[in-house]
Parts: C-alpha cells; sequence; structure tokens
C-alpha cells in the first residue's frame, strides 16, 4: 500500500512563525529589551496574550519587525567594541559608562539588547545582574530609578518617596558592597536615554556619572540618537572628569542595507511555502535610494515590504512550482518583486499626506522647518526653540536673506505646529523662545516635498558654521 501523502499547502496559506529568525533564550532584562520599542507607546496596564511573531498580513512578514534579528548584520565591529567594553568592565569589577550614538534605524538598541542577553545568559558565572530601562516608555524617571534601587539593594525596603529621595539611596547603595567578595556588578542598558535629558537632567547625569565613582560596580551603556547630548545637556561630566567613552553608529550604507533585505528574503523562501523572487537590481536601487536619503533599516525594510504587498496584489497568474520540503512535496507559491512595484513605493512616498502641506508652506516657513530638522541630527526627536531659532539666523545671513525677529520665528513654529509637522511646548516661564520644539515629521518627507528645490534642499545637507 502507497504510503499516505500529506495535503500540499496551497497558494493562499499563510508564511508561519517558521519566518521568524529565532533567538537565545534569555531572562526578563532581554526580553524587556526586545519588546521596549513596540510598547513604548502603550498605556494599557491589562494582561496582554504572547503577540505572534508574525504581522496577520502574511505577505510582509519576512520585511517586519527590524528587531528579530539574531546578530545585527553590518554591525560586527561597534558590536565587538561594546561587547569587549562591557567584559573588560565586568572582568576589572569596576564601574564605566559607554554613551552609544546615532541616526535612527542604525541597530543601536539591538547591539545594546545582543550585548545584555550576552552578559545575562552568564550572569550568574559573571556574578552579575542586568537591567534594560527605556527611557521613552518609562516617561516618569521614579520607574528607572526604583528598578534601579531593587537591583542595588540585596532586601526590600521602602520604594517610596520622590525622585531626589531615591537618588540619595541609589548613591548610598552603590559603593556599599562594593568591598566584599562576591558582590554583584549591575549592568544596565539605558535606551532613549536623551528623553531624561528634558524631563530629568540631573537624574541623567548621575547616571553617567555614578560608574566613574570610587568603588562603584555598576556599567551603563546609554542609547540615544543625538550625537552631542553629553556636550549640549552634561557639560559638568567633563570638568567633574565623569564623561563616558563613546562609540558612534553610522548610517547604513547601500550594501548593508541591501544585505539585511537579501537575508530576510532567504530566510523566508527556505522556511516558507511562499518564494519570494526580489529582482536584484530593483533591491540595488531600493538600498541605494534609502542609504542616500537616511541609512535608516527600518524604512528599507518598510519600503521592501511595500514594493512585496504592491507585487502581489498586481499578480493576478501567479505561477508555482512543487518542491520538497522537509522530505514532502509542497507547491510553493512564487512572487516576483521587480524593479517597477519599488519605483512605486517611492513614487507614493512623495505623495505622503506631508508632502503638500510641505510644499504649500511660505519660503520662511520652509527654512524654519529645515533648520529644526536639521537640529534634530544632533538633538534628537525633540530640540531647543533657541537653537532653531539661531540656525535660521544663520541660513538667512549665508543667503543673504532678511531674517525674521525672534517673536516672528516663534509665530512661524506655531504655525508650523497648526499643521502638525512638529509641536511647540511651552517653557516654565511661558517664554516660547526657550521652550522645546519636538519633530513630527521625518526629514525625508521634506527632502521629498522640496525635492525640486535644490535651494532648499542645500540647507539640509551643507555644513553650517554658526
Amino acid at each position: 500500500m502507497a504510503p499516505r501523502r500529506r495535503t500540499p499547502r496551497t497558494a493562499s496559506a499563510p508564511l508561519t512563525a517558521a519566518l521568524a529568525v529565532r533567538r537565545p533564550r534569555a531572562g526578563k532584562a532581554a526580553a524587556t529589551a526586545t519588546k521596549a520599542k513596540t510598547t513604548a507607546r502603550s498605556t494599557t496596564t491589562a494582561p496582554r496574550k504572547r503577540r505572534s511573531a508574525l504581522p496577520s498580513t502574511p505577505t510582509c512578514a519576512p520585511f517586519d519587525d527590524h528587531e528579530r534579528e539574531v546578530l545585527p548584520v553590518g554591525r560586527e565591529r561597534e558590536q565587538g567594541r561594546m561587547r569587549a567594553f562591557v567584559r573588560e568592565r565586568i572582568r576589572a569589577r569596576c564601574g564605566g559608562a559607554l554613551y552609544v550614538s546615532g541616526s535612527p534605524g542604525t541597530g543601536k538598541s539591538l547591539c545594546a539588547s545582543i550585548t545584555l542577553q550576552e552578559i545575562e545568559m552568564q550572569q550568574d558565572k559573571m556574578n552579575t545582574e542586568c537591567l534594560y530601562l527605556n527611557c521613552m516608555r518609562d516617561i516618569d524617571p521614579r520607574v528607572s530609578a526604583k528598578r534601579l534601587l531593587s537591583a542595588l539593594q540585596t532586601c526590600g525596603s521602602d520604594m517610596n518617596g520622590d525622585l531626589d529621595h531615591l537618588i540619595r539611596r541609589i548613591q548610598k547603595l552603590l559603593p556599599k558592597t562594593r568591598s566584599k567578595s562576591g558582590s554583584k556588578m549591575i549592568v544596565v542598558v539605558l535606551d532613549e536615554c536623551d528623553y531624561l535629558a528634558q524631563t530629568a537632567p540631573d537624574y541623567l547625569r548621575k547616571l553617567f556619572a555614578w560608574p566613574n565613582a570610587k568603588n562603584s560596580r555598576l556599567i551603563v551603556v546609554g542609547v540615544a540618537n543625538s550625537l552631542d547630548l553629553i556636550e549640549r545637556f552634561l557639560p559638568e561630566l567633563r570638568s567633574e572628569g565623569f564623561q563616558p567613552k563613546k562609540l558612534l553608529f553610522s548610517p547604513y550604507q547601500k550594501e548593508q542595507l541591501k544585505d539585511i533585505a537579501t537575508r530576510r528574503v532567504e530566510s523566508s523562501n527556505i522556511q516558507s511555502a511562499v518564494t519570494i523572487d526580489f529582482d536584484p537590481i530593483a533591491l540595488e536601487m531600493c538600498a541605494r535610494k534609502v542609504s542616500s536619503m537616511s541609512g535608516d533599516a527600518r524604512k528599507m525594510l518598510d519600503a521592501c515590504r511595500q514594493a512585496l504587498d504592491i507585487a502581489q496584489r498586481g499578480d493576478q497568474s501567479p505561477s508555482s512550482v512543487v518542491n520538497a520540503i522537509h522530505g514532502q512535496d509542497v507547491e510553493r507559491r512564487i512572487v516576483r518583486v521587480g524593479l517597477n512595484h519599488v519605483l512605486q513605493v517611492f513614487r507614493e512616498s512623495v505623495e505622503s499626506r506631508y508632502a503638500d502641506v510641505i510644499q504649500r508652506l511660505p519660503q520662511h516657513q520652509q527654512i524654519a522647518l529645515l533648520c529644526a530638522l536639521r537640529c534634530s541630527r544632533t538633538s534628537g526627536s525633540t530640540v531647543a526653540m533657541r537653537d532653531v531659532i539661531s540656525m535660521y539666523s544663520t541660513v538667512c545671513k549665508r543667503r543673504g536673506l532678511m531674517r525674521a525677529s525672534t517673536s516672528e520665528v516663534v509665530h512661524m513654529m506655531q504655525n508650523l505646529d497648526a499643521a502638525s509637522l512638529l509641536s511647540v511646548g511651552k517653557s516654565r516661564k511661558n517664554a516660547l523662545a526657550s521652550s522645546s520644539v519636538r519633530i513630527l515629521v521625518q526629514e525625508d518627507d521634506a527632502r521629498f516635498a522640496l525635492a525640486d528645490s535644490a535651494v532648499m534642499l542645500d540647507i539640509l545637507d551643507r555644513k553650517m558654521v554658526q
């Protein structure tokens, strides 16, 4: 009697969880790190079901979830330096601080998360305790202070009190057990730490200063987008001799972005019943576009995902082949993604909801917006109004334009706020000129909207000397 064959998987069958790259098992700190980005905006405390590694739309799965890589592609050097820094401090049983900066989507948080996982998997052997703190998710700095205090003390005690009270308790406990044999080193990843620069700058300064204090057992790895956060918000660290070491993540290059997307496609094709045939020329063009704009790996994956969606929607007569997967004949659907699909993605990006608004802005409001975007490269998504005003004055002076007064620039920023391009905060003294500005639009949107104006794009590209 012939052996019974299983029913072959059809073209409509969803991509299964096999698409997800497996992670090494780790404890609570690593699990918190991998979820931090996706839960940052969540406010509910109700218990949630465990989410699948894949979204409900099967065709998008290979390019979803940027942080599910086991190893960061193209970041081997940076990962090695970060790992070496932490392990060296653990072996020496002395504290230390490392500040990791770079543009969004360049693998900073991923590398920090993996480093923490590696240490946590050996924490009993290394006599360490790992802690992941996300300053964007934990808006109240007391939350992170309480978690750090809990990691430092061996027995439970009073966790109440304001931030200053918690800071004093942490400061007493840091060197308290350092001299005893077997005292644990505390390894902390402080992700999105630029948020603390706005809400609790003194607490952030202490977090970077404590590791360098005498007999400290604290190792801090701070992660943020701002390149000069330490110089701008924490200048006291340098004068006190507590300035952390720095590690810069540069934007991904074309070949790195192409490699990231190619690995996703190959992983999906091996484990799924849907074969993605992504034209190498189309993939290279996509990588070249993204690398020239931002070098953000998430934008690369998002563009590939949209191209795959377009290809599948327009594929009226899909082809298929029968291949052997795990010893069984399985019908595989072939989805071909070509250059025209990628080009359509970038054409639709130009027609984003921001593009029309930006194009209709008066000239000086466009300049003010571009100046705010330039400031955000070094300060993160939140910038100081005074820095935008200073940059605006510099641009107008260089171009021979009659510049607006400070009050007029503030009024322009309020108009940009009304257009939902940015958000103007209020200072304590209600003086708008000294307030902060949160950027709501991406630099890519401004580039697309003003692509025909070389003069405007030059504001973003040219090096400015204040």
